[in-house]
């Protein structure tokens, strides 16, 4: 019965471009007809979940071709709080490293700086496991291979950790993750702004722009959710209706789809376009 669904859990990427385009649309249309919010698990949050409770700081890697990985550090966290019924106790997931794109070897320093034994998981072990046997000056191991995969088990765990704590966002909201661990796009966008070149972001996409390092001192808007990564980055946020757009020099955005029409006029502006009736 889909009136007994509260909520949608969905891995928000990365991952492949076509698999995570065919879970949002599902989730999206699911979410919009219901009326119910999606809960948004990043891939590499789900999959460090794989090793729930884990004494060792737990390095999930994926492989993103070019001898570079998805990746980040986790560690967990006894809460204090225990599950008499089934006699274990809870643990939080606490990201060291948030997920993000770089280098086999960025990710082996970092993992070399925790001075601590890390174990490694994930469709890149295979992949990059003789490498890091030279890069790794930590103990270091790797989880058995059935803890590989992505696993529904562990993305509803989290999710429903997420949904007691009410962090969801509306189905029309939600977008998947890729682009912004995408150091292309970066440096493609750093190459814009450097420049002053104009640059336009609605809704989530300002993330690519707080990835890229690029808002220190700019006045910007964006969807809520994303205001204190923009704040972290040195970005100034203003809190806007979603048909509205702010422009700041070179860089315009709107919180959301609603923004559309004006952000569009925003950028056309800075693009020097005069339009004749």
């Amino acid at each position: 019965d889909l009136q007994t669904v509260d909520a949608i859990a969905i891995a928000s990427g990365p991952g492949s471009f076509t698999g995570l385009r065919i879970g949002s649309a599902t989730a999206k249309g699911l979410g919009l007809a219901l009326e119910i919010p999606i809960i948004e698990i990043p891939t590499l949050d789900g999959l460090a979940c794989n090793l729930y409770g884990s004494d060792k700081v737990v390095c999930p890697i994926m492989d993103a071709r070019r001898n570079q990985v998805y990746t980040g550090l986790y560690s967990y966290i006894e809460d204090g709080q225990s599950d008499e019924q089934e006699q274990r106790f809870h643990y939080t997931l606490v990201p060291i490293l948030s997920q993000c794109a770089v280098p086999i070897e960025e990710i082996a320093e970092k993992c070399n700086e925790q001075q601590k034994e890390i174990i490694f998981l994930g469709d890149g072990v295979p992949v990059f496991a003789e490498q890091l046997k030279n890069l790794m000056k930590v103990p270091y191991s790797f989880a058995p291979a059935h803890m590989n995969r992505q696993r529904a088990a562990s993305f509803a765990f989290l999710a429903f950790e997420k949904l007691r704590k009410g962090e969801v966002v509306p189905a029309a909201d939600h977008a998947p993750e890729y682009l912004r661990l995408d150091g292309r796009v970066l440096d493609i966008t750093r190459y814009f702004m450097e420049l002053q070149k104009p640059v336009a972001a609605i809704c989530h996409g300002v993330q690519i722009l707080t990835a890229a390092g690029v808002v220190k001192g700019k006045t910007l808007t964006a969807y809520p959710a994303v205001k204190p990564e923009v704040e972290m980055a040195g970005g100034i946020y203003v809190e806007k209706e979603p048909w509205e757009a702010v422009t700041d020099g070179n860089l315009t955005t709107s919180p959301a789809w609603p923004g559309n029409p004006e952000i569009l006029k925003s950028f056309l502006v800075l693009l020097g376009v005069r339009i004749f009736s």
